[in-house]
Protein backbone atom coordinates (compact mmCIF):
# COMPACT_ATOMS: atom_id res chain seq x y z
CA UNK A 1 0.00 0.00 0.00
CA UNK A 2 1.40 3.16 -1.17
CA UNK A 3 1.83 5.91 1.28
CA UNK A 4 1.88 9.25 -0.59
CA UNK A 5 2.14 11.61 2.53
CA UNK A 6 4.15 14.90 1.97
CA UNK A 7 5.89 15.41 5.35
CA UNK A 8 5.65 19.44 4.77
CA UNK A 9 1.93 19.04 4.94
CA UNK A 10 0.25 20.18 8.04
CA UNK A 11 -3.05 18.13 8.05
CA UNK A 12 -4.30 15.21 10.43
CA UNK A 13 -4.67 13.08 7.86
CA UNK A 14 -2.38 10.22 6.23
CA UNK A 15 -2.99 9.64 2.68
CA UNK A 16 -2.53 6.09 1.32
CA UNK A 17 -3.49 4.07 -2.21
CA UNK A 18 -5.39 1.43 -0.77
CA UNK A 19 -5.41 -0.58 -4.70
CA UNK A 20 -4.63 -0.16 -8.02
CA UNK A 21 -7.84 -1.67 -9.61
CA UNK A 22 -7.24 -1.12 -12.93
CA UNK A 23 -3.45 -0.90 -14.04
CA UNK A 24 -2.05 0.79 -16.84
CA UNK A 25 -3.58 3.19 -19.12
CA UNK A 26 -7.09 2.68 -17.58
CA UNK A 27 -8.00 4.92 -14.82
CA UNK A 28 -10.75 4.08 -12.14
CA UNK A 29 -13.90 6.19 -12.56
CA UNK A 30 -16.41 5.29 -9.63
CA UNK A 31 -20.01 6.84 -8.27
CA UNK A 32 -21.64 6.25 -5.55
CA UNK A 33 -18.63 5.89 -2.68
CA UNK A 34 -21.32 4.09 0.16
CA UNK A 35 -20.94 3.14 3.09
CA UNK A 36 -22.68 -0.11 4.13
CA UNK A 37 -22.63 -2.15 7.14
CA UNK A 38 -19.08 0.00 7.93
CA UNK A 39 -17.81 -1.59 4.43
CA UNK A 40 -17.18 0.99 1.34
CA UNK A 41 -18.88 -0.12 -1.93
CA UNK A 42 -18.72 1.71 -4.83
CA UNK A 43 -18.90 0.86 -8.63
CA UNK A 44 -15.81 1.58 -10.46
CA UNK A 45 -15.85 1.98 -14.43
CA UNK A 46 -12.50 2.35 -17.49
CA UNK A 47 -12.27 6.08 -18.09
CA UNK A 48 -11.30 4.80 -21.78
CA UNK A 49 -14.38 2.62 -22.12
CA UNK A 50 -15.99 3.86 -25.24
CA UNK A 51 -19.60 5.40 -25.59
CA UNK A 52 -22.45 3.81 -25.28
CA UNK A 53 -21.67 1.56 -23.24
CA UNK A 54 -19.28 1.09 -20.24
CA UNK A 55 -18.45 -1.77 -17.75
CA UNK A 56 -19.35 -1.35 -14.80
CA UNK A 57 -18.57 -3.28 -11.54
CA UNK A 58 -19.57 -3.62 -7.97
CA UNK A 59 -16.82 -3.61 -5.60
CA UNK A 60 -16.40 -3.59 -1.93
CA UNK A 61 -12.85 -2.28 0.49
CA UNK A 62 -11.86 -2.64 4.21
CA UNK A 63 -9.57 -0.79 3.68
CA UNK A 64 -6.82 -2.67 2.85
CA UNK A 65 -5.13 -4.06 -0.82
CA UNK A 66 -6.43 -7.45 0.40
CA UNK A 67 -9.73 -6.88 1.49
CA UNK A 68 -10.63 -4.49 -1.75
CA UNK A 69 -12.80 -7.33 -4.05
CA UNK A 70 -15.50 -7.31 -6.95
CA UNK A 71 -18.60 -8.32 -5.56
CA UNK A 72 -20.61 -8.36 -8.81
CA UNK A 73 -19.94 -7.64 -12.90
CA UNK A 74 -23.29 -5.49 -12.98
CA UNK A 75 -22.39 -5.67 -17.11
CA UNK A 76 -22.43 -2.86 -19.91
CA UNK A 77 -24.39 -0.35 -19.27
CA UNK A 78 -25.49 2.60 -21.27
CA UNK A 79 -25.53 4.57 -18.34
CA UNK A 80 -21.91 5.84 -16.16
CA UNK A 81 -23.83 5.39 -12.92
CA UNK A 82 -26.35 2.95 -11.86
CA UNK A 83 -28.46 3.47 -8.50
CA UNK A 84 -27.19 2.14 -5.55
CA UNK A 85 -29.69 2.04 -2.31
CA UNK A 86 -28.98 0.89 1.05
CA UNK A 87 -32.79 -0.14 2.62
CA UNK A 88 -33.49 -2.70 5.72
CA UNK A 89 -29.73 -3.79 6.39
CA UNK A 90 -29.69 -4.53 2.28
CA UNK A 91 -27.89 -2.96 -0.85
CA UNK A 92 -29.78 -3.31 -3.81
CA UNK A 93 -28.01 -2.93 -7.36
CA UNK A 94 -28.77 -3.53 -11.07
CA UNK A 95 -27.22 -6.19 -13.31
CA UNK A 96 -27.51 -5.85 -17.17
CA UNK A 97 -27.11 -9.64 -17.75
CA UNK A 98 -26.61 -10.51 -21.53
CA UNK A 99 -27.53 -13.39 -22.97
CA UNK A 100 -24.89 -14.74 -25.42
CA UNK A 101 -26.73 -17.02 -27.48
CA UNK A 102 -29.30 -14.56 -28.65
CA UNK A 103 -27.14 -11.42 -28.14
CA UNK A 104 -29.93 -9.81 -25.93
CA UNK A 105 -29.87 -8.60 -22.82
CA UNK A 106 -31.91 -8.00 -19.63
CA UNK A 107 -32.52 -5.68 -16.66
CA UNK A 108 -31.71 -7.35 -13.43
CA UNK A 109 -32.43 -6.19 -9.23
CA UNK A 110 -30.02 -7.86 -6.96
CA UNK A 111 -29.31 -7.68 -3.27
CA UNK A 112 -26.52 -8.15 -1.10
CA UNK A 113 -26.34 -7.99 2.68
CA UNK A 114 -22.61 -7.53 2.70
CA UNK A 115 -21.72 -11.20 3.33
CA UNK A 116 -19.56 -13.59 0.69
CA UNK A 117 -22.76 -15.54 0.19
CA UNK A 118 -25.57 -12.76 0.47
CA UNK A 119 -24.76 -11.84 -2.78
CA UNK A 120 -28.41 -12.68 -4.58
CA UNK A 121 -30.74 -11.86 -7.82
CA UNK A 122 -34.26 -10.59 -6.42
CA UNK A 123 -35.70 -9.89 -10.00
CA UNK A 124 -35.35 -10.10 -13.34
CA UNK A 125 -37.01 -7.05 -14.95
CA UNK A 126 -37.12 -7.60 -18.60
CA UNK A 127 -35.85 -5.52 -20.93
CA UNK A 128 -35.49 -2.18 -19.22
CA UNK A 129 -32.31 -0.63 -19.73
CA UNK A 130 -31.38 1.26 -16.19
CA UNK A 131 -32.93 1.64 -12.89
CA UNK A 132 -33.24 5.50 -12.48
CA UNK A 133 -33.40 5.93 -9.04
CA UNK A 134 -34.72 4.16 -5.58
CA UNK A 135 -36.68 5.64 -3.86
CA UNK A 136 -37.64 4.01 0.33
CA UNK A 137 -40.90 4.50 2.06
CA UNK A 138 -41.60 3.24 5.68
CA UNK A 139 -43.16 -0.44 4.38
CA UNK A 140 -41.97 -0.14 0.67
CA UNK A 141 -38.91 0.21 -1.38
CA UNK A 142 -39.76 1.77 -4.93
CA UNK A 143 -37.54 1.86 -7.86
CA UNK A 144 -38.49 3.51 -11.62
CA UNK A 145 -36.91 2.09 -14.61
CA UNK A 146 -35.95 3.15 -17.71
CA UNK A 147 -36.41 1.67 -21.75
CA UNK A 148 -35.14 2.51 -25.04
CA UNK A 149 -38.63 4.29 -26.04
CA UNK A 150 -39.59 6.28 -23.63
CA UNK A 151 -41.27 3.66 -21.71
CA UNK A 152 -40.76 4.07 -17.80
CA UNK A 153 -42.23 1.86 -15.29
CA UNK A 154 -43.19 1.96 -11.68
CA UNK A 155 -42.03 -0.96 -9.28
CA UNK A 156 -41.64 -1.93 -5.57
CA UNK A 157 -39.77 -4.51 -3.92
CA UNK A 158 -39.55 -6.17 -0.53
CA UNK A 159 -36.50 -8.14 -1.34
CA UNK A 160 -37.77 -11.53 -2.66
CA UNK A 161 -38.78 -12.25 -6.17
CA UNK A 162 -42.22 -12.84 -5.48
CA UNK A 163 -42.40 -9.03 -3.81
CA UNK A 164 -40.97 -7.54 -6.54
CA UNK A 165 -44.02 -6.41 -8.45
CA UNK A 166 -44.31 -3.50 -11.47
CA UNK A 167 -46.92 -1.24 -10.54
CA UNK A 168 -47.17 0.77 -13.50
CA UNK A 169 -46.13 0.79 -17.37
CA UNK A 170 -46.48 4.35 -17.84
CA UNK A 171 -45.42 3.57 -21.00
CA UNK A 172 -44.35 7.46 -21.68
CA UNK A 173 -41.99 9.36 -19.60
CA UNK A 174 -41.63 9.77 -15.93
CA UNK A 175 -40.26 13.54 -15.53
CA UNK A 176 -39.54 13.16 -11.57
CA UNK A 177 -40.79 11.25 -8.44
CA UNK A 178 -40.97 12.71 -4.43
CA UNK A 179 -42.16 11.41 -1.18
CA UNK A 180 -44.66 12.59 0.57
CA UNK A 181 -46.05 10.98 3.73
CA UNK A 182 -45.51 7.49 2.99
CA UNK A 183 -47.09 8.12 -1.17
CA UNK A 184 -44.96 9.05 -3.94
CA UNK A 185 -45.78 11.45 -6.26
CA UNK A 186 -45.33 11.06 -9.88
CA UNK A 187 -44.95 13.25 -12.93
CA UNK A 188 -45.77 11.93 -15.69
CA UNK A 189 -45.91 12.84 -19.39
CA UNK A 190 -48.58 11.47 -21.71
CA UNK A 191 -47.92 11.92 -25.69
CA UNK A 192 -50.88 11.01 -27.79
CA UNK A 193 -49.39 10.47 -31.42
CA UNK A 194 -52.42 10.96 -33.37
CA UNK A 195 -52.17 14.42 -32.26
CA UNK A 196 -48.29 14.64 -31.92
CA UNK A 197 -49.23 16.47 -28.11
CA UNK A 198 -48.24 15.71 -24.67
CA UNK A 199 -50.18 16.07 -21.36
CA UNK A 200 -49.36 16.53 -18.08
CA UNK A 201 -50.27 14.18 -15.35
CA UNK A 202 -49.96 13.62 -11.79
CA UNK A 203 -49.93 9.95 -10.28
CA UNK A 204 -49.84 8.91 -6.97
CA UNK A 205 -49.45 5.29 -5.25
CA UNK A 206 -52.44 4.37 -3.53
CA UNK A 207 -53.08 3.15 0.18
CA UNK A 208 -52.32 -0.21 -0.19
CA UNK A 209 -48.95 0.34 -1.71
CA UNK A 210 -49.93 -1.84 -4.39
CA UNK A 211 -50.88 0.44 -7.14
CA UNK A 212 -51.03 4.03 -8.70
CA UNK A 213 -54.19 5.78 -9.33
CA UNK A 214 -54.67 9.47 -11.37
CA UNK A 215 -54.94 11.97 -9.50
CA UNK A 216 -55.28 14.90 -12.38
CA UNK A 217 -55.33 14.84 -16.37
CA UNK A 218 -54.17 18.70 -17.12
CA UNK A 219 -55.56 18.60 -20.55
CA UNK A 220 -53.24 20.41 -22.84
CA UNK A 221 -51.29 21.75 -20.43
CA UNK A 222 -47.73 19.87 -19.18
CA UNK A 223 -45.15 20.86 -16.51
CA UNK A 224 -43.06 23.38 -16.10
CA UNK A 225 -39.15 23.15 -16.02
CA UNK A 226 -39.43 19.04 -16.38
CA UNK A 227 -35.71 19.13 -15.70
CA UNK A 228 -35.68 19.24 -12.80
CA UNK A 229 -38.17 18.75 -9.75
CA UNK A 230 -39.37 22.03 -9.74
CA UNK A 231 -41.69 22.06 -7.39
CA UNK A 232 -42.18 22.84 -3.56
CA UNK A 233 -43.67 20.87 -0.71
CA UNK A 234 -44.69 22.53 2.51
CA UNK A 235 -46.79 20.44 5.18
CA UNK A 236 -47.23 17.57 2.79
CA UNK A 237 -48.45 19.86 -0.10
CA UNK A 238 -47.09 19.98 -3.60
CA UNK A 239 -46.79 23.16 -5.46
CA UNK A 240 -46.13 23.23 -8.81
CA UNK A 241 -46.14 24.62 -12.40
CA UNK A 242 -48.01 23.94 -15.13
CA UNK A 243 -47.76 25.51 -18.37
CA UNK A 244 -48.88 26.09 -21.95
CA UNK A 245 -46.03 26.73 -24.24
CA UNK A 246 -46.19 28.13 -27.69
CA UNK A 247 -43.44 25.80 -29.22
CA UNK A 248 -42.13 25.79 -32.59
CA UNK A 249 -40.97 22.05 -33.45
CA UNK A 250 -38.03 20.75 -35.92
CA UNK A 251 -36.09 17.99 -36.39
CA UNK A 252 -33.24 19.83 -34.53
CA UNK A 253 -33.10 18.76 -30.80
CA UNK A 254 -33.49 21.76 -28.76
CA UNK A 255 -36.24 20.64 -25.68
CA UNK A 256 -37.64 17.38 -24.96
CA UNK A 257 -41.37 17.93 -24.67
CA UNK A 258 -43.31 14.20 -24.92
CA UNK A 259 -41.69 13.15 -27.68
CA UNK A 260 -41.12 16.40 -30.07
CA UNK A 261 -38.56 18.05 -29.88
CA UNK A 262 -39.88 21.74 -29.62
CA UNK A 263 -38.38 25.11 -28.89
CA UNK A 264 -40.46 27.11 -26.67
CA UNK A 265 -41.38 30.14 -28.28
CA UNK A 266 -43.44 32.14 -25.08
CA UNK A 267 -45.28 31.40 -22.16
CA UNK A 268 -48.98 31.29 -22.99
CA UNK A 269 -50.10 30.18 -19.92
CA UNK A 270 -48.24 29.58 -16.29
CA UNK A 271 -50.39 28.79 -13.32
CA UNK A 272 -49.30 27.49 -9.86
CA UNK A 273 -51.11 24.49 -8.75
CA UNK A 274 -51.47 22.64 -5.54
CA UNK A 275 -51.73 19.02 -4.61
CA UNK A 276 -53.10 17.22 -1.20
CA UNK A 277 -53.22 14.44 -3.33
CA UNK A 278 -56.78 13.96 -4.18
CA UNK A 279 -58.80 15.18 -7.39
CA UNK A 280 -60.61 17.60 -5.64
CA UNK A 281 -57.65 18.80 -3.64
CA UNK A 282 -55.39 19.57 -6.55
CA UNK A 283 -56.34 23.21 -7.85
CA UNK A 284 -55.17 26.55 -9.35
CA UNK A 285 -53.43 28.85 -6.14
CA UNK A 286 -53.06 31.42 -9.29
CA UNK A 287 -53.33 31.81 -12.82
CA UNK A 288 -50.41 34.08 -14.24
CA UNK A 289 -51.34 33.91 -17.31
CA UNK A 290 -49.07 35.49 -20.08
CA UNK A 291 -47.53 37.87 -18.68
CA UNK A 292 -45.10 36.07 -16.06
CA UNK A 293 -43.76 32.51 -15.84
CA UNK A 294 -42.31 30.95 -12.76
CA UNK A 295 -38.77 30.66 -13.41
CA UNK A 296 -37.71 28.30 -10.09
CA UNK A 297 -39.51 27.35 -7.05
CA UNK A 298 -36.96 28.20 -4.27
CA UNK A 299 -37.26 27.40 -0.08
CA UNK A 300 -39.96 27.22 2.49
CA UNK A 301 -39.57 29.02 6.09
CA UNK A 302 -42.13 29.19 8.18
CA UNK A 303 -45.06 28.07 6.09
CA UNK A 304 -44.40 29.84 3.51
CA UNK A 305 -42.44 29.42 0.39
CA UNK A 306 -40.65 31.60 -2.63
CA UNK A 307 -40.27 31.35 -5.79
CA UNK A 308 -38.69 32.95 -9.11
CA UNK A 309 -41.07 34.92 -11.66
CA UNK A 310 -39.58 36.17 -15.03
CA UNK A 311 -42.02 38.45 -16.35
CA UNK A 312 -41.75 37.42 -20.30
CA UNK A 313 -40.06 40.40 -22.85
CA UNK A 314 -41.14 38.93 -26.66
CA UNK A 315 -39.16 41.86 -27.78
CA UNK A 316 -36.05 40.99 -26.39
CA UNK A 317 -35.68 37.29 -24.96
CA UNK A 318 -32.18 38.62 -23.98
CA UNK A 319 -33.46 41.01 -21.64
CA UNK A 320 -34.91 38.76 -18.69
CA UNK A 321 -35.91 40.53 -15.58
CA UNK A 322 -37.20 38.92 -12.35
CA UNK A 323 -39.27 38.82 -9.24
CA UNK A 324 -39.10 37.14 -6.39
CA UNK A 325 -42.61 35.72 -4.91
CA UNK A 326 -44.03 34.25 -1.68
CA UNK A 327 -47.09 32.34 -1.22
CA UNK A 328 -48.43 30.58 2.10
CA UNK A 329 -50.72 27.70 -0.35
CA UNK A 330 -53.63 31.03 -1.14
CA UNK A 331 -54.65 33.10 -4.01
CA UNK A 332 -54.28 36.20 -1.53
CA UNK A 333 -51.04 35.13 -0.18
CA UNK A 334 -49.14 34.74 -3.28
CA UNK A 335 -47.84 38.31 -3.66
CA UNK A 336 -44.53 39.51 -4.86
CA UNK A 337 -42.24 39.81 -2.53
CA UNK A 338 -39.13 42.63 -4.77
CA UNK A 339 -38.87 43.22 -8.40
CA UNK A 340 -35.28 42.60 -8.84
CA UNK A 341 -34.68 43.69 -12.39
CA UNK A 342 -32.01 42.63 -14.37
CA UNK A 343 -30.51 40.83 -11.54
CA UNK A 344 -30.18 36.82 -12.06
CA UNK A 345 -30.80 35.23 -8.84
CA UNK A 346 -30.35 31.99 -7.58
CA UNK A 347 -31.38 29.90 -4.55
CA UNK A 348 -29.14 28.90 -2.41
CA UNK A 349 -30.53 27.30 0.67
CA UNK A 350 -32.47 27.40 3.71
CA UNK A 351 -30.54 27.09 7.12
CA UNK A 352 -31.81 28.11 10.81
CA UNK A 353 -35.03 29.96 9.38
CA UNK A 354 -33.25 32.24 6.90
CA UNK A 355 -33.50 31.62 3.60
CA UNK A 356 -30.11 32.14 1.14
CA UNK A 357 -30.17 34.03 -2.47
CA UNK A 358 -27.12 35.36 -4.27
CA UNK A 359 -27.76 38.21 -7.20
CA UNK A 360 -25.92 38.73 -9.97
CA UNK A 361 -26.16 41.90 -12.28
CA UNK A 362 -23.70 42.31 -15.37
CA UNK A 363 -23.25 45.45 -16.84
CA UNK A 364 -22.96 44.80 -20.54
CA UNK A 365 -21.01 48.56 -21.03
CA UNK A 366 -18.59 47.99 -18.25
CA UNK A 367 -18.30 43.82 -19.07
CA UNK A 368 -17.98 43.62 -15.28
CA UNK A 369 -19.94 41.50 -12.79
CA UNK A 370 -21.78 42.90 -9.32
CA UNK A 371 -22.33 39.56 -7.30
CA UNK A 372 -24.46 39.51 -3.72
CA UNK A 373 -25.79 37.74 -1.07
CA UNK A 374 -28.84 38.11 0.45
CA UNK A 375 -31.24 36.45 3.10
CA UNK A 376 -35.28 36.36 3.73
CA UNK A 377 -35.48 36.04 7.75
CA UNK A 378 -38.34 33.58 7.79
CA UNK A 379 -39.54 35.12 11.44
CA UNK A 380 -40.52 38.53 9.56
CA UNK A 381 -39.92 37.69 6.29
CA UNK A 382 -38.08 40.48 5.93
CA UNK A 383 -35.41 40.71 2.74
CA UNK A 384 -31.98 42.06 3.08
CA UNK A 385 -28.84 42.64 1.91
CA UNK A 386 -25.63 40.29 4.12
CA UNK A 387 -22.56 40.99 1.25
CA UNK A 388 -21.82 42.81 -1.86
CA UNK A 389 -19.14 40.92 -3.42
CA UNK A 390 -18.23 42.67 -6.28
CA UNK A 391 -17.01 41.25 -9.49
CA UNK A 392 -16.43 37.49 -7.44
CA UNK A 393 -18.88 35.04 -8.41
CA UNK A 394 -20.32 32.77 -5.45
CA UNK A 395 -19.67 29.58 -6.48
CA UNK A 396 -20.38 26.48 -4.18
CA UNK A 397 -22.03 26.36 -0.41
CA UNK A 398 -22.53 24.19 2.55
CA UNK A 399 -24.08 24.31 5.89
CA UNK A 400 -22.16 23.43 9.10
CA UNK A 401 -23.96 24.02 12.67
CA UNK A 402 -26.29 26.82 11.13
CA UNK A 403 -23.28 28.56 9.25
CA UNK A 404 -23.47 29.11 5.90
CA UNK A 405 -19.84 28.66 4.17
CA UNK A 406 -19.59 29.79 0.45
CA UNK A 407 -16.97 30.34 -1.79
CA UNK A 408 -15.92 33.47 -4.53
CA UNK A 409 -13.67 33.17 -6.75
CA UNK A 410 -12.77 35.62 -9.48
CA UNK A 411 -10.48 34.77 -13.14
CA UNK A 412 -8.48 37.78 -14.42
CA UNK A 413 -8.51 37.21 -17.93
CA UNK A 414 -6.06 40.12 -18.60
CA UNK A 415 -3.82 39.19 -16.37
CA UNK A 416 -4.31 35.72 -15.97
CA UNK A 417 -4.59 35.50 -12.61
CA UNK A 418 -7.04 33.63 -10.13
CA UNK A 419 -8.53 34.75 -7.06
CA UNK A 420 -10.54 32.14 -4.47
CA UNK A 421 -12.02 32.79 -0.61
CA UNK A 422 -13.50 30.90 1.34
CA UNK A 423 -16.37 32.53 4.03
CA UNK A 424 -18.96 31.77 6.62
CA UNK A 425 -22.11 33.87 7.55
CA UNK A 426 -24.61 33.28 10.47
CA UNK A 427 -26.92 35.42 8.88
CA UNK A 428 -25.47 38.72 10.43
CA UNK A 429 -23.23 41.51 9.16
CA UNK A 430 -20.99 40.56 12.07
CA UNK A 431 -21.38 36.97 11.47
CA UNK A 432 -20.46 37.17 7.65
CA UNK A 433 -16.11 36.46 7.88
CA UNK A 434 -13.44 35.10 5.90
CA UNK A 435 -11.98 32.18 6.88
CA UNK A 436 -9.23 31.73 4.25
CA UNK A 437 -7.94 34.10 1.29
CA UNK A 438 -6.60 31.41 -1.62
CA UNK A 439 -3.54 34.02 -3.68
CA UNK A 440 -3.45 33.03 -7.49
CA UNK A 441 -5.68 29.56 -6.64
CA UNK A 442 -9.27 28.68 -7.61
CA UNK A 443 -11.71 26.43 -6.63
CA UNK A 444 -13.30 23.40 -8.54
CA UNK A 445 -16.81 23.24 -10.20
CA UNK A 446 -20.26 23.53 -8.68
CA UNK A 447 -21.36 20.71 -6.39
CA UNK A 448 -17.61 19.73 -5.11
CA UNK A 449 -17.98 20.75 -1.66
CA UNK A 450 -18.71 17.94 1.18
CA UNK A 451 -19.10 17.70 5.04
CA UNK A 452 -18.09 15.45 7.28
CA UNK A 453 -18.24 15.31 10.96
CA UNK A 454 -18.98 19.16 11.15
CA UNK A 455 -15.68 19.81 8.58
CA UNK A 456 -16.33 21.35 5.27
CA UNK A 457 -13.80 19.33 2.25
CA UNK A 458 -13.43 20.69 -0.78
CA UNK A 459 -11.22 20.90 -3.91
CA UNK A 460 -8.44 24.05 -4.55
CA UNK A 461 -5.91 24.67 -7.59
CA UNK A 462 -3.17 25.89 -6.02
CA UNK A 463 -0.11 26.90 -8.24
CA UNK A 464 2.58 24.91 -6.24
CA UNK A 465 0.74 22.28 -5.09
CA UNK A 466 -1.67 21.42 -8.33
CA UNK A 467 -5.38 20.59 -7.60
CA UNK A 468 -5.44 18.81 -4.35
CA UNK A 469 -8.37 17.82 -1.63
CA UNK A 470 -8.54 20.68 1.34
CA UNK A 471 -10.29 20.94 4.58
CA UNK A 472 -11.67 23.57 6.89
CA UNK A 473 -13.19 23.85 10.48
CA UNK A 474 -14.05 26.93 10.18
CA UNK A 475 -11.23 29.04 11.26
CA UNK A 476 -7.93 30.37 9.53
CA UNK A 477 -5.32 28.14 11.00
CA UNK A 478 -7.88 25.18 10.65
CA UNK A 479 -8.35 25.65 6.62
CA UNK A 480 -5.64 23.69 4.96
CA UNK A 481 -4.48 21.24 2.39
CA UNK A 482 -5.57 17.21 3.62
CA UNK A 483 -2.51 15.55 1.61
CA UNK A 484 -0.02 16.59 -1.61
CA UNK A 485 -1.51 12.97 -3.37
CA UNK A 486 0.25 13.99 -6.96
CA UNK A 487 3.00 15.71 -5.19
CA UNK A 488 4.27 19.34 -6.54
CA UNK A 489 2.78 21.21 -9.04
CA UNK A 490 0.88 17.97 -10.11
CA UNK A 491 -2.67 17.69 -9.85
CA UNK A 492 -4.78 14.84 -8.30
CA UNK A 493 -8.20 15.81 -9.01
CA UNK A 494 -9.47 14.21 -5.96
CA UNK A 495 -13.12 13.34 -5.32
CA UNK A 496 -14.82 14.23 -2.20
CA UNK A 497 -13.83 11.50 0.38
CA UNK A 498 -16.88 9.27 1.79
CA UNK A 499 -16.59 8.31 5.67
CA UNK A 500 -16.16 4.82 6.86
CA UNK A 501 -15.43 4.08 10.03
CA UNK A 502 -13.73 7.50 10.58
CA UNK A 503 -11.39 6.33 7.67
CA UNK A 504 -12.08 8.71 4.50
CA UNK A 505 -12.53 7.05 1.04
CA UNK A 506 -12.00 9.06 -2.48
CA UNK A 507 -10.51 8.95 -5.64
CA UNK A 508 -7.54 10.67 -6.39
CA UNK A 509 -4.78 10.39 -9.23
CA UNK A 510 -1.02 10.28 -7.60
CA UNK A 511 0.56 10.60 -11.15
CA UNK A 512 1.47 7.28 -11.16
CA UNK A 513 -1.32 4.85 -11.44
CA UNK A 514 -3.96 7.07 -12.57
CA UNK A 515 -7.12 7.68 -11.23
CA UNK A 516 -7.67 4.92 -8.05
CA UNK A 517 -8.77 4.76 -4.79
CA UNK A 518 -7.48 5.65 -2.29
CA UNK A 519 -8.35 6.38 1.54
CA UNK A 520 -7.08 8.99 4.56
CA UNK A 521 -6.47 7.58 8.09
CA UNK A 522 -5.98 9.78 11.14
CA UNK A 523 -2.89 10.56 12.22
CA UNK A 524 -2.09 10.68 16.53
CA UNK A 525 -3.82 14.15 17.13
CA UNK A 526 -6.71 12.83 15.06
CA UNK A 527 -9.88 15.46 13.93
CA UNK A 528 -8.55 18.29 16.27
CA UNK A 529 -7.46 20.49 12.93
CA UNK A 530 -7.04 23.71 14.71
CA UNK A 531 -4.69 21.84 17.56
CA UNK A 532 -2.93 19.98 14.74
CA UNK A 533 -2.17 22.97 12.52
CA UNK A 534 -0.83 25.02 15.99
CA UNK A 535 1.19 21.90 16.57
CA UNK A 536 3.04 21.64 13.34
CA UNK A 537 3.76 25.11 12.50
CA UNK A 538 5.67 24.98 15.93
CA UNK A 539 7.41 21.88 14.87
CA UNK A 540 8.13 23.35 11.52
CA UNK A 541 9.37 26.80 12.82
CA UNK A 542 11.94 24.73 15.03
CA UNK A 543 12.89 22.86 11.32
CA UNK A 544 12.27 25.19 9.31
CA UNK A 545 16.07 24.07 7.54
CA UNK A 546 14.47 20.60 6.81
CA UNK A 547 10.79 21.72 6.11
CA UNK A 548 9.69 24.18 3.68
CA UNK A 549 5.95 25.57 4.64
CA UNK A 550 3.39 26.56 1.68
CA UNK A 551 2.70 30.13 2.13
CA UNK A 552 -0.77 32.00 2.39
CA UNK A 553 -1.90 35.10 3.02
CA UNK A 554 -5.61 36.29 4.82
CA UNK A 555 -6.15 40.18 4.17
CA UNK A 556 -7.96 41.54 7.30
CA UNK A 557 -10.55 43.21 5.05
CA UNK A 558 -11.52 40.18 3.05
CA UNK A 559 -11.43 42.65 -0.37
Amino acid sequence: MLNNQDSTIISPWKAELVKDIFPGEFDLSASNLKNFNNTLYFQPYQTKSYFPSVKEQLWKSDGTEAGTNLVKDQGSSYYRSSALKVDNNTLYFQVINLDPSTMTSSLQLWKTDGTDTGVQLVKDLGSSLNINTFIPTENNLYFTTAGSSYDEQLWKTDGTEAGTILLKDVDNDIFHVRKINNSLYLDVSQYDASTSNSTAQLWKTDSTGTGVELIRDFGDLTFGNTYEDNTVIVNDTLYFEVVRNDSYCSDIIYMEVGRQYCYPQSTELSQLWQSDGTNTGTTVIKDFGSIRDINKFWGEVNNTFYFLVSPPNPENYAATTYELWKSDGTDAGTTLVQDLGNYSPKYLTTVNNTLYFSVNKYDSLTKTDNNQLWKIDGTNGNISLIKDVGDLSIKDWETIDNNLYFQISKYDYNTYTSTAELWKTDGTDIGTTLVKDFPNSSFMSDDELGVINNTLYFQSTDPNYGTELWMSDGTETGTMMVADINPGKGSSNPSIPVDVNNTLYLLADDGIHGNELWKLTSTQLGNDVRSLAMSNLKLMSDFSHTYQLPTFSNPSNGF
